[in-house]
């Protein structure tokens, strides 16, 4: 809890301060190195000074928010305990409290020990890149930790240590930075394990003369409390703590040699190798690469510890060097101490005689190699020579070229059965209770291809794990699995005549292989045999689902050997490439011990089994029967469920096995990619159902689940420091090219079988936005067909527009729309074969209603509509014609003609993208729809903007808003500017469906066609391309005029974009009308409820013209007042006085907010300067309400859409939200997550139910990381 943390930062700053109370701090801010982090603040000033303000409210008790925490520890902690490089052997400190260690003294100290501490390399290790840090101590003689050293070698005490068979260990004392090359000298030979103390010997040849023995301190630690030490040593980056501020600390880099400045602690007892040890603490900023670093005396050099673990926060913990100083077997082996040693009763003393007294029970006479020792019976086991295993070179080590190997005694291999329990009746299965809770195990969904009991029953139980069986696959469909990793049970009854290695639990020779068998209780054609897997020509690896370290523990002996030799049992094996469930990086039998770590428990239940795929490619291969084809999974899942703090966690993964270029008579190649999906992923992938209990505990997407994925070395976040016009960079820490088009298969198939099939008429357009010239449009659409297997194009956006050529608009024809999250994935990657900077897919968004619905039946079947939104009808006014005598336009056109101007927007052309309009109506005319620069974006090749008024929520919509611009006063309306002419422009079938790069084309198309007004009733989600034309058309003096949208809260783009006069909507009482959107956004508002427009579905008469609602007729009306302004004034007249960079479109902004009437109580913030006046308007004079006002500087898409998610999602959501804002690639899909939720929380439904989770990408999922929670689950925001 937060609490806690502020706690435990509390307590640390007064710890670290030295001071009962932590106001010194306060102070700090002129003081603070220019290293200190300013993350995500407009300057360095301001995140510091954010960071002291949340010191003193942590100092007064005050609660702190998230941010302010994190403040606190990317600011202040790295001050005052920094982690510094080291470069060229030296370093150099600008931290102000540690400035003095730039110093000649104490830097000639440090930097005389830097020479002599090291990183201990793992050459060849598979899941480790090092091991940690190891210093001399003595000649040819090194220290580090116990745990470090039990990486690669075995034993305890003095005797009988040796390396771990195919385990290397050297050591590299340089290492500032992972380019620089290897001088790695190999340990020799590993001389003391500390039996008691977490610390190591270990003996290196060939030291050079730099590297001299570091003398240990003999002081005690009570003398040395408050002293300055400094660990050298190479910090990792470790999952346990916070990565933003471990990133903060370290900047980002891990893994080379740093300088880590702090005092020395009171000493704590705390548990290692179960023992309670009294250690030394110290405040030095660790991390787990540190682990064996040397803690040195600032003053003299000399080590007072050696560093082995800590607790972020709390404290790090070290063996005190006075320790060692009274052990005479640690001096015996050549330790150089400062001042003579004083060996002497210790600490340590129980534990070297209980282990010298376990060596002296076992140890054979050599002459005789026989063991005897006395239990309840007399046993003497023969022991001969051992065995001895050449090392393993990784390839291309150079490193180990020269180290020679030992010499492999002779042996006989044989292929042998593991000792098993014969008698099946005694095995319990997967227990359900096992963690405390009880978690059933997972079932299929429909298990009637399950493998069956007589009695019906599915579950096949072995010793601790159970497996359900496909019956036609004749693999394991679910297997769940009880994980103890006690080490009490790990090795019970811990004796010298029990082996707990994988040959000793199964009863092997040294050379042996084990053999797999079938379970008895099923029938032979139900398993695949030991058999098929010898005999497949070694394509596969038999892989274990349930892992036998996993199981292979209990409380004796021949419980852990029985578990242990049940996972050879075929049912638990599935064909699976080289290497797949070993405990390698990036491995998936890395997994559970990642999830130990993370959850700091000891059990786990593990569910695993192939994903049993119709799509999977069959094998051919041999069973006893004779030859078999048997499918092959490509992909297999992992669900690890651990309960921390009382409650269940759970982990999913899936892993895929890369068998596309496989010829299927040879091997496979041993490839394979890991990832973390959700359970419900999982669930539809393996035709599985999980416990609620565990869905409810799904950890994707959140901080936890992010530091297990990152700790298991599964793909990162994507986004984050990537630079945009970078593609390939961009996307680095995306999953494989490959990959990605695998997961989008069954859509890119289904396309395929459509364009072959024909019959479909829609296509997907994605607009593709390249920095600077865009390649050749036949290279990328070559680029894209190949490895999409579509047919496609990719042409120029926009005609006769040089400066508009960086976007390119490519188009798959014949195809339908997919769901948003699929569609924004495949933009990812059509953006890495391209090269694009960003692609923008068109959306087809539905957040904007252009009108009320047909009807105002609102009964259960209407649930999804806006109920709230719309007027009732018993609301309107009495006045059909409001709105033209609200806003005063009978008075600007008597104005005009009084003072001799052109009148009712005559000569302004005015054009409208929008859905066409029909070919006649009685309050528009004839042919309106082939007028001179009508165009049609939708039906591609058909002439001029004829609506067809099919499909949409509101067909007709550019009928009734054209008519509220033009209709001629004579009818039963009147429009604004009668005299004004109105093209056209098709670019939207329903404006309740927006596609963005139609409506930019029709926005450049008016611009190139001679507009002077562009209006457009419409609005969605924004684009690169689309903002580029709106400023095309803006610096081209053209006003442009959109609506804030309807009926979903938030203002819409274009309206959003501050280029545009976005309008808002009000009623006749001169109220916001109920569904206006709101927002700073908006310039002044208009008339919006029941506004006289003409009816498309009533050609004349009578009812040819009502009222219709929604901000597209404010919009329309005010494209109106645009025309009489600028007919008034005369539009070049208008220009002409215009002051160098300013535009018309700043002009008219400024006048009519100027000008706008503001009834009592109007809100301003939220709808605008108030409701437009035609005849103040006009009145206004144009340049002085201009210079009235200050030049508006334009807020970017990103400040735009910050603003956006912390309105919807809360405060601090577009924190959560930064590692996807880093990349522009996710902007549009953000937003698209916003007007999602805010379109959901306005239905009918969502006043009854809680509404579903937000569909988010799998690409935006990654980039989120833990923010993915918030925005996938966030609670809908509270309607106006």
């Amino acid at each position: 809890m937060k609490i806690d943390k502020e706690l435990k930062l509390l307590n640390y700053l007064q710890k670290i301060g030295g001071v009962a109370t932590i106001e010194k701090l306060v102070a700090l801010g002129g003081e603070i190195g220019e290293e200190a982090s300013t993350p995500n603040w407009s300057s360095r000033a301001a995140g510091v000074e954010a960071a002291l303000e949340a010191t003193s409210k942590l100092n007064r008790g005050a609660a702190l928010s998230s941010n302010e925490l994190f403040n606190l520890e990317a600011i202040i902690l790295p001050e005052l305990r920094p982690a510094i490089r080291i470069v060229g052997g030296s370093y150099s400190v600008s931290h102000s409290s540690w400035v003095h260690l730039n110093k000649a003294a104490p830097k000639g100290v440090i930097t005389a020990a830097l020479q002599s501490v090291g990183r201990i390399e793992l050459p060849g290790h598979p899941t480790l890149p090092y091991g940690g840090t190891g210093f001399v101590v003595g000649d040819e003689l090194l220290m580090t930790n116990r745990h470090v050293a039990e990486i690669f070698t075995s034993g305890l005490g003095l005797s009988a240590l040796k390396f771990r068979p195919g385990h290397h260990a050297g050591i590299d004392f340089k290492k500032e930075s992972e380019d620089d090359p290897d001088e790695l000298l190999r340990v020799a030979d590993v001389v003391l394990i500390h039996p008691y103390w977490d610390m190591a010997l270990l003996r290196v040849s060939g030291l050079r003369r730099a590297s001299a023995p570091l003398k240990l301190s003999v002081a005690h630690p009570d003398d040395l409390r408050r002293k300055e030490v400094a660990v050298i040593g190479y910090p990792a980056f470790d999952p346990r703590n916070s990565a933003s501020v471990q990133d903060r600390v370290f900047g980002g880099v891990y893994n080379v040699k740093r300088l880590q400045p702090g005092t020395v602690q009171d000493s704590q007892t705390v548990t290692s190798f179960d023992h309670n040890v009294l250690a030394m603490t110290h405040d030095s900023s660790t991390l787990g690469g540190n682990s064996g670093s040397a803690v040195i005396d600032i003053a003299n050099g000399h080590v007072v510890g050696l560093h082995f673990g800590g607790r972020y926060l709390e404290a790090n913990y070290s063996v005190p060097s006075h320790a060692l100083n009274l052990d005479s077997r640690v001096i015996d082996a050549g330790v150089w101490f400062a001042h003579t040693p004083s060996p002497g009763a210790n600490a340590g003393d129980r534990a070297w005689e209980e282990l010298e007294m376990q060596e002296r029970a076992v140890r054979p006479d050599p002459a005789t190699p026989r063991m005897t020792f006395d239990l309840p019976i007399r046993i003497t086991i023969e022991a001969g020579a051992p065995a001895m295993v050449a090392p393993h070179k990784a390839a291309g080590d150079s490193a180990l070229a020269k180290w020679p190997a030992p010499a492999a005694a002779p042996s006989t291999e044989a292929i042998v059965e593991p000792v098993r329990d014969r008698d099946y009746g005694t095995r319990k299965g997967y227990d359900a209770k096992f963690l405390g809770v009880e978690i059933p195990m997972p079932q299929p969904a429909d298990n009637a291809d399950a493998v069956r009991f007589p009695d019906g029953g599915v579950e096949i139980a072995y010793h601790h794990f159970s497996v359900i069986m496909h019956r036609r696959r004749r693999l394991a469909w679910v297997t769940a699995a009880n994980v103890d990793a006690n080490p009490a049970r790990k090795r019970p009854e811990l004796r010298p005549d029990h082996d707990y290695t994988r040959d000793g639990l199964g009863g092997m020779g040294d050379n042996d292989q084990e053999r797999w068998f079938t379970d008895p209780r099923i029938a032979s054609n139900e398993q695949l045999p030991d058999l098929f897997f010898s005999k497949d020509r070694k394509a596969f690896d038999k892989g274990h689902l349930v892992r036998r370290e996993d199981v292979a523990w209990g409380g004796t002996y021949d419980e852990v050997r029985f578990a242990n030799g049940d996972t050879f049992h075929v049912t638990n094996c599935s064909p699976q490439v080289a290497g797949f469930n070993r405990a390698a990086a990036r491995n998936w039998g890395a997994l559970e011990n990642v999830v130990l770590r993370a959850a700091a428990a000891e059990r786990l239940n593990v569910f695993a089994a192939p994903v049993l795929s119709d799509n999977d490619r069959e094998f051919r291969g041999v069973d006893e029967s004779g030859t078999v084809r048997v499918p092959i999974p490509s992909r297999f899942w992992k669900v690890i469920v651990a309960v921390a703090d009382d409650k269940v966690q759970t982990f999913g993964f899936m892993l895929d096995q890369d068998l596309s270029a496989v010829e299927w008579e040879f091997a496979v190649e041993p490839v394979w990619r890991a990832k973390m999906r959700t359970i419900a992923e999982i669930e539809a992938a393996a035709n599985i159902v999980f416990p609620q209990m565990v869905r409810d505990g799904d950890q994707a997407g959140t901080a936890h689940g992010e530091a297990v994925s990152r700790d298991a070395g599964l793909a990162a976040a994507a986004g984050g420091s990537a630079s945009p016009s970078d593609p390939a960079n961009a996307a680095a820490a995306d999953v494989p090219i490959d990959l990605a088009l695998d997961d989008l298969s069954p859509i890119l198939d289904g396309w395929l079988r459509q364009q072959e099939q024909g019959g479909v008429k829609d296509d997907v357009r994605m607009t593709l936005n390249f920095e600077g010239d865009a390649p050749d449009d036949a290279t990328t659409a070559a680029a894209l067909s190949s490895a999409l297997r579509l047919t496609l194009d990719v042409q120029a956006l926009f005609d006769e527009t040089p400066e508009l050529q960086n976007h390119r608009l490519l188009r798959i024809p014949g195809v339908s729309r997919i769901d948003r999250p699929d569609l924004f994935d495949l933009a990812r990657v059509v953006r890495r074969i391209s090269g694009a900077s960003t692609v923008d897919p068109d959306l087809g968004t539905d957040f904007f209603d252009g009108d009320r619905p047909a009807t105002r039946s609102v009964g259960p079947e209407s649930g999804g509509l806006t109920f709230w939104c719309w007027a009732d009808d018993d609301d309107s006014p009495a006045d059909k014609d409001w709105a033209i005598k609200t806003t005063k336009v009978p008075e600007a056109w008597a104005l005009s003609q009084t003072k001799g101007k052109a009148a009712e927007g005559k000569g302004v052309r005015v054009f409208q993208p929008d859905t066409g309009v029909i070919a006649k109506h009685s309050e528009l005319g004839a042919g309106l729809h082939e007028a001179a620069g009508a165009a049609n974006f939708v039906e591609l090749g058909q002439p001029g903007a004829l609506d067809p008024l099919a499909g949409g929520s509101n067909p007709g919509h550019g009928t009734g808003t054209g008519s509220v611009v033009v209709s001629p006063k004579a009818g039963i309306m009147r429009g604004v500017a009668p005299q004004a002419a109105l093209t056209p422009i098709r670019c939207v079938r329903s404006v309740a469906v927006f596609d963005q790069s139609p409506v930019a084309q029709a926005i450049n198309h008016a611009r190139l066609k001679g507009a002077h007004v562009i209006t457009m009733s419409l609005g969605g989600i924004s684009s690169a391309a689309l903002r580029a034309a709106v400023q095309a058309a803006v610096k081209s003096n053209i006003i442009v005029l959109a609506a804030a949208g309807n009926c979903v809260g938030e203002v819409v783009w274009p309206a959003r974009y501050p280029e545009v006069i976005a309008l808002g909507g009000v009623n006749a009482a001169g109220k916001p009308w109920r569904g206006s959107c709101s927002g700073p956004s908006i310039a002044v508002s208009g008339p919006a409820e029941f506004v006289l427009r003409a009816d498309a579905r009533n050609l004349a008469g009578p009812n040819a013209a009502s009222g219709g609602q929604g901000t597209s007729f404010a919009t329309a009306h005010m494209a109106g007042v645009a025309a009489l302004w600028l007919a008034h004034h005369g539009r070049d007249e208008l220009i002409a006085k215009l002051p160098p960079g300013r535009t018309l479109q700043e002009m008219f902004r400024a006048v009519v907010r100027l000008s706008a009437k503001v009834p009592s109580g109007f809100d301003t913030a939220n709808y605008g300067a108030g409701i437009v006046d035609a005849e103040g308007a006009l009145k206004r004079e144009p340049l002085a309400a201009l210079n009235a006002v200050a030049p508006e500087r334009g807020s970017g898409v990103l400040d735009q859409l910050t603003g956006l998610l912390d309105r919807v999602f809360g405060a601090g959501s577009s924190e959560a939200a930064a590692p996807a804002l880093g990349d522009s690639q996710n902007y549009p899909e953000l937003a698209t997550a916003a007007f999602e939720r805010l379109r959901a929380s306005r239905t009918r439904l969502a006043s009854r139910e809680a509404m579903p989770p937000t569909g988010l990408s799998a690409g935006l999922r990654e980039a989120l990381g833990h923010g993915t929670e918030r925005f996938a689950r966030a609670p809908l925001p509270e309607r106006a």
